[in-house]
């Protein structure tokens, strides 16, 4: 299940403070970003993995997923 709180605490760590910073360094629309940022969506794999990498963490952590 999507917890964004993993995002925003990571996305702070790398500088990034709004969504529209977020689209920027992940290279997503800006829409999409907010949406993702706001917790209105959880992000298909292929946004989760650019978002992940842009904040430094993986795309299981980006849906909460704890690894076995």
């Amino acid at each position: 299940m999507y917890d964004r709180t993993a995002l925003i605490t990571a996305a702070q760590a790398a500088g990034i403070e709004n969504s529209h910073q977020l689209a920027q360094a992940a290279g997503v629309s800006v829409p999409t970003a907010w949406r993702v940022w706001t917790g209105r969506t959880a992000p298909r794999f292929p946004i989760a993995a650019r978002i992940a990498a842009a904040v430094n963490i993986s795309v299981a952590d980006v849906y909460g997923i704890a690894a076995a």
